[in-house]
């Protein structure tokens, strides 16, 4: 592929790709298909989740977030109200 080089050692095995700028953008959608594969492939031995159990942690997760949101709110009334007004 045009644009495209590697890097190899002293026995000509290729160990690095070097991608130029314009060819890197050309081929956005590939590339980003490449990192996705290379990215699963290194969590290959990584425990899975089943979908329950992550919708389960998102909502967990979420209502968490609410309640330190809403905890804060009201922390911030309180201390206006003691706030001395003019």
């Amino acid at each position: 592929m045009r644009g495209v080089s590697y890097i190899t050692d002293e026995k000509n095995r290729k160990k690095a790709v070097v991608i130029d700028l314009k060819t890197l953008k050309e081929h956005d959608d590939q590339i980003g298909d490449l990192f996705d594969v290379i990215i699963a492939e290194s969590r290959r031995d990584e425990p899975s989740v089943s979908w329950e159990e992550l919708k389960k942690r998102l909502k967990e997760k979420r209502e968490a977030v609410i309640c330190t949101s809403l905890h804060l709110r009201s922390q911030r009334k309180r201390s206006l109200k003691s706030f001395p007004h003019k």
